[in-house]
């Protein structure tokens, strides 16, 4: 499977930021109940986590596209 091909562009981490970004705001409204900002809190949380990890695989895409290059 070949990561640096599918995830080399921003496909993926623009809309995961537009979704962090909304939670952003979604934390701030008042109306919130507190089982709802909870919630709200917790997938912030796993969108971020899941935000970290999307960037470190197209960090190793690129390192191993780079040694590709490298041996040829």
């Amino acid at each position: 499977w070949n990561f640096s091909k599918i995830l080399c562009s921003h496909e993926l981490r623009t809309p995961m930021a537009a979704v962090i970004g909304l939670l952003d705001i979604l934390v701030c409204d008042d109306c919130l109940t507190n089982e709802q900002y909870a919630n709200v809190t917790q997938i912030r949380k796993c969108s971020t986590a899941l935000l970290r990890l999307l960037n470190n695989i197209l960090d190793l895409s690129k390192v191993s596209y780079t040694f590709k290059d490298l041996s040829c």
